[in-house]
């Protein structure tokens, strides 16, 4: 009866756990390069059942009377989250500094105070400085591990043409005489190992190997004038939460319900019959 109680009350925990994960998901459905976190779950402990063999054996020892049938889980444990680097759609803005990347790979960013993070938020904002930064003020660095410098003389933005590679061109001359001119180029890296990644908080990642030095993305292509969606889909997360909330209600109705038991088994077992 403990046991049930016990083994009950470790799956009700991860439920719970669950449902912030699910609601985490859920309130950035709308978020530009979000990827949706998951749990990974394992037994606390696999009990070993064993059959008595011989009527005369009341309990389970390692002699020849006993014939192991199984194991018995105590209950789940959340073990660890995992990020769902899943491709997002991509949908088209028009803005000639938004990018979306297409395939595996991140933007390097900085913050002001140095801090380098990697995101797939590709919502960037060109400053009169020259200078490129996220919606957060980070800037969007180049291949030299320095802010991208964008140095645009008598062109105009929508001059700029940012190509799959990362290149951002710039249109220079008279009509009927232009060229292009290569300005900088954005670092798009990528990590051999994707599963290492831990979330900063919204849209920004870390690998949790500080020693891991990240790579030129080789399978990721740059889109210009798009942007690449949440990868989270509100109607199978609000379904996942559904099922979440029903698994919740039930195993507090069968803690409620060993708890009665054991109630009756306290109080009235062994009491005497009144006449």
């Amino acid at each position: 009866m403990l046991r049930s109680i016990d083994s009950t009350k470790n799956g009700i925990n991860t439920i719970v756990d669950l449902n912030d994960a699910l609601a985490h998901n859920m309130a950035n459905v709308n978020t530009t390069g979000y990827k949706q976190v998951k749990l990974v779950f394992k037994d606390i402990q696999q009990t070993a059942v064993s059959n008595i063999k011989s009527d005369k054996e009341y309990f389970i020892n390692e002699g020849t009377g006993t014939d192991s049938i199984g194991s018995l889980s105590v209950g789940p444990l959340t073990q660890r989250s995992v990020i769902d680097f899943r491709q997002g759609s991509i949908i088209e803005t028009g803005n000639t500094f938004d990018l979306a990347l297409n395939g595996n790979g991140f933007f390097k960013v900085r913050t002001p105070e140095g801090e380098e993070k990697y995101t797939r938020n590709g919502a960037f904002t060109f400053h009169t400085n020259g200078t490129v930064t996220d919606l957060e003020g980070n800037y969007l660095l180049n291949q030299q591990n320095m802010p991208v410098i964008v140095d645009l003389q008598e062109s105009r933005t929508k001059d700029i043409i940012i190509d799959k590679q990362g290149n951002i061109n710039v249109k220079r001359g008279e009509p009927g005489a232009e060229s292009f001119e290569t300005l900088d180029t954005i670092n798009i890296v990528d990590f051999a190992n994707r599963e290492d990644m831990e979330s900063l908080g919204g849209v920004y990642f870390k690998p949790r190997n500080e020693s891991l030095n990240p790579q030129i993305a080789t399978t990721c292509e740059i889109v210009q004038g798009s942007l690449e969606s949440s990868n989270a889909d509100a109607v199978k997360t609000m379904i996942k939460s559904i099922d979440a909330m029903r698994s919740y209600e039930s195993m507090v109705n069968t803690i409620r319900t060993a708890s009665d038991t054991l109630e009756k088994a306290v109080t009235q077992t062994g009491r005497p019959i009144s006449s």
